[in-house]
């Protein structure tokens, strides 16, 4: 019995020494199992590193409504309306890049009317490239009722966007010939006002080219309640007191400076800028 003893001693600690043996194999398993599952988990969660690109394509959209901000901002400056005036006035600038560089106005800019404009012109070496028309078409979608809109080409953004891209084209190519010293033709626009007499003087409440039912509207002029009064502002002879009224016209227009560009006899300079 003592020898049958022995052995259950002497198995015993085999089984027990082949047991944690066994716990050994199986815990890296578990460990294994735990950082594959993480390497899966980071593996899940990779789109985060290409969110980094994402901005990437967020800022060049950013970018064209930044381009898009600042011509909005420059249509209403003083320079777009000086743009305007010397294609209006100067022949010469007809398919030129147009620098102003001096301007002299009594009167509101969007009235097109300077005193005194000076501006640089320059020749287009660098061409605007202009999105396909198919970028701004609307396609056709039924709405929740399950009535069908028809698509449509988005005119107004395709020309507002060409614009903005004809302005930045120009500011880049004046940029560059400027810093190859490349000189423009300069001009000098000057305006003047002339009294003219004015075709509404006394001559009525409304101007002559008022509809007959708004000249009606003058002979009671206490009663202002009848609906047509929103549309006759618009006849209204202000100037029917004044003998003389001014208009504007051109003064002179004077070739200040021919172009120059000769790179090689022209004076190089380190820091170009606009004058």
């Amino acid at each position: 019995m003592a020898k049958k003893k022995s052995k259950t001693t002497s198995d015993d600690p085999i089984k027990k020494t082949n047991q944690p043996a066994q716990t050994d194999k199986a815990q890296p398993e578990k460990k294994k199992s735990k950082t594959t599952s993480e390497e899966l988990i980071k593996k899940q969660n990779q789109p985060a590193q290409t969110d980094k690109t994402q901005p990437e394509k967020k800022k060049s959209k950013t970018l064209s409504d930044e381009l898009l901000e600042k011509y909005l901002e420059y249509a209403q400056s003083e320079e777009a309306f000086a743009v305007l005036f010397v294609k209006k006035y100067l022949n010469a600038a007809d398919g030129k890049w147009i620098d102003i560089l001096e301007t002299h106005s009594d009167e509101e800019p969007k009235r097109l009317e300077f005193l005194s404009l000076k501006c640089e012109l320059f020749q287009r070496k660098i061409l605007p490239q202009y999105p396909p028309k198919s970028e701004y078409y609307v396609p056709g979608f039924f709405d929740k009722d399950e009535h069908y809109h028809a698509g449509y080409f988005d005119e107004e953004k395709y020309y507002l966007a060409c614009r903005a891209i004809t302005w930045h084209t120009a500011h880049e190519d004046i940029d560059q010939q400027r810093a190859k010293n490349i000189q423009g033709a300069v001009f000098l626009i000057e305006g003047k006002y002339v009294q003219m007499p004015n075709p509404n003087y006394r001559k009525g409440f409304f101007i002559d080219t008022a509809p007959i039912e708004i000249k009606a509207l003058a002979n009671n002029l206490d009663d202002r309640s009848d609906p047509l009064w929103e549309k006759a502002k618009r006849y209204i002879n202000y100037t029917r007191d004044l003998e003389l009224f001014p208009v504007f016209d051109i003064k002179k227009i004077q070739c200040l400076k021919k172009p120059n560009t000769n790179q090689k006899n022209a004076k190089t300079s380190k820091n170009p800028s606009k004058n």
